[in-house]
């Protein structure tokens, strides 16, 4: 398990690759985690397809009304979102974060 999958509590599937990180639909590169998390006037999570077409190869959210599938991942609750908003300030070794 690595430590990203550690702070999420999250487990992702074999073979994944994650060699960046964004809450940024616009900044998504292949083999990216891409983090749709609540905004101020509309949820992260409303882009989740685009961040998938644009390479990422997962999406984290915590939109009840967001779409769930195999790409996508789905985490409850406060103390995970906390985690994911802090993520820019862990160091994860080889995933760049913008």
């Amino acid at each position: 398990m690595s430590n990203l999958e550690e702070i999420l509590g999250i487990s992702f599937t074999k073979g994944t690759k994650i060699l960046h990180a964004t809450n940024s639909s616009k900044k998504v590169k292949k083999n990216s985690i891409f983090f749709g998390l609540p905004g101020i006037t509309q949820h992260g999570s409303k882009y989740s397809k685009d961040a998938l077409d644009q390479g990422a190869s997962i999406v984290v959210h915590n939109d009840l009304n967001g779409e769930i599938n195999n790409n996508n991942i789905f985490i409850k609750g406060p103390d995970k979102i906390k985690s994911i908003k802090n993520i820019k300030t862990k160091e994860f070794p080889g995933i760049p974060t913008d």
